[in-house]
């Protein structure tokens, strides 16, 4: 069975669902490809399901329980992949859409983001209803723009499940892994489990000044004040905040740790002013505990002897849980206040996702089965930086938990988004086998 699941996931890598050229005709036809793909490969999900398709953007498959008094289950996940990065096509060890299949890996794009957690769900919700069924409803909603923020696809699913007042038991999506060297004491792999998300959004710092020929220049020109602003930023960061769920984070593995860090990370709030310290050195550990800033994005001129009238630049902002898109906007007018630009957010900016229950009967599943499955872990609550689906869906469930038990190193993440995308196909059964345990303990058991 497990071969037959691999071959599956083989297949359904070979659609190139590339979200940025969805546009394209080839594009627009493997996007038909996939939803037909999941319309017929799972008979019992057909058979039992009401599936609605919104062409190209969702995929949503309504599989009732037993006791209709139950609250359902979300399972979340996306079938969009990014594309290639330019010029790197020579650097894979396999053609990025082959599914190629060896004695250990599954490779190509969207092999760990996000086709893998995809099929797993379709995995084992077909093994629950060809074995017994279900006791709590289950809806799949699997998105297609994802990865450009999944407006047209989990936006229009979440709208259109919220004016229909459904509530949800839980909501399961992609966000965090089993991380293998993420720290040094304690050792061995950590199961981090996202109950929050940061928020997002990109600020627009503008000016306009007279333009002209670059031979006359003004003390300032458009692009300069922006520069200057930008540098201003970047010199001024958020303030650090330690939020509740990195305090349980570090409470949870402090039990693990030995020495001097099992003090540390047990008593990291008497600890903070030293502690905050060392966190802002680290990109990854910075991320967690303030709004964090990248300048991504700059435009001018569009010769270099030109002067522009106009000048903009992007600023992409992950919001910490407590903050909001609005405070963002208010710190960037207030640090700007003496600089010649304008600031604004463009659209599509999405606030924090407060953080879920760690007491709530859908994390202690998640823990259970992830130990089932992978029982050197400690299993820690966290904070996904990143943007999911499920903030879409968050104002309906009762938690929302963005989780997928994949060992990775550091290494091995960047393969996502990146050259030589895979999974162990031993790393895939045991997904599948992590969501048939929970759908076991949550949706047959009440």
């Amino acid at each position: 069975m497990a071969g037959e699941a691999a071959a599956r996931l083989s297949e359904f890598i070979k659609l190139t669902t590339i979200a940025p050229r969805i546009d394209e005709p080839d594009i627009r036809q493997a996007y038909s490809q996939a939803l037909d793909f999941l319309s017929a490969k799972y008979p019992a999900i057909a058979r039992t399901a009401t599936i609605e398709i919104d062409e190209p953007w969702s995929f949503v498959a309504r599989i009732s329980g037993s006791d209709a008094t139950l609250k359902p289950v979300l399972m979340i996940a996306h079938y969009d992949v990014v594309d290639i990065a330019p010029g790197t096509l020579e650097d894979w060890d396999h053609e990025p859409f082959s599914g190629l299949i060896d004695e250990e890996f599954i490779w190509g794009r969207g092999s760990l983001d996000d086709k893998s957690t995809l099929l797993a769900m379709m995995e084992a919700v077909e093994y629950c209803l060809q074995n017994g069924g279900l006791t709590r409803g289950v809806i799949l909603a699997f998105g297609g723009d994802e990865e450009m923020m999944g407006v047209r696809g989990a936006g229009r699913v979440a709208e259109r499940l919220h004016n229909e007042g459904i509530e949800f038991h839980c909501a399961l999506d992609e966000g965090s892994i089993i991380s293998v060297d993420m720290l040094s004491n304690p050792r061995g792999p950590i199961a981090i489990v996202g109950v929050a998300e940061k928020g997002y959004a990109d600020v627009v710092v503008r000016a306009a000044v007279e333009g002209g020929h670059s031979s006359m220049p003004p003390a300032n020109t458009a692009l300069g004040l922006v520069a200057a602003a930008l540098a201003h930023a970047e010199s001024h960061p958020f303030a650090t905040r330690l939020i509740p769920t990195i305090r349980g984070f570090f409470k949870a593995i402090g039990c693990r740790a030995s020495g001097v860090m099992r003090v540390v990370y047990t008593r990291i709030g008497l600890l903070w002013p030293v502690v905050r310290l060392i966190l802002s050195r680290g990109r990854t550990t910075a991320a967690l505990i303030r709004t964090t800033q990248a300048v991504t994005m700059a435009s001018g001129s569009s010769a270099p002897n030109v002067l522009p009238a106009t000048a903009e630049a992007n600023i992409n902002v992950r919001i910490l849980p407590g903050e909001s898109t609005d405070d963002v906007l208010r710190h960037y007018q207030r640090l700007f206040r003496r600089h010649n630009v304008t600031v604004s957010l463009a659209d599509e900016a999405s606030g924090p996702v407060a953080a879920s229950s760690i007491n709530h009967s859908a994390y202690v599943s998640v823990k259970e089965a992830t130990q089932e499955v992978d029982p050197e872990c400690i299993v820690a609550p966290f904070l996904v930086v990143g943007s999911t689906d499920s903030k879409w869906y968050a104002s309906m469930c009762e938690t929302v938990i963005r989780f997928v038990p994949v060992r990775m190193t550091s290494a091995d993440l960047s393969r996502v988004h990146g050259t030589n995308e895979r999974i162990s196909i031993a790393a895939y059964d045991r997904v599948i086998e992590f969501y048939k345990l929970f759908l076991q303990k949550e949706c047959r058991n009440g």
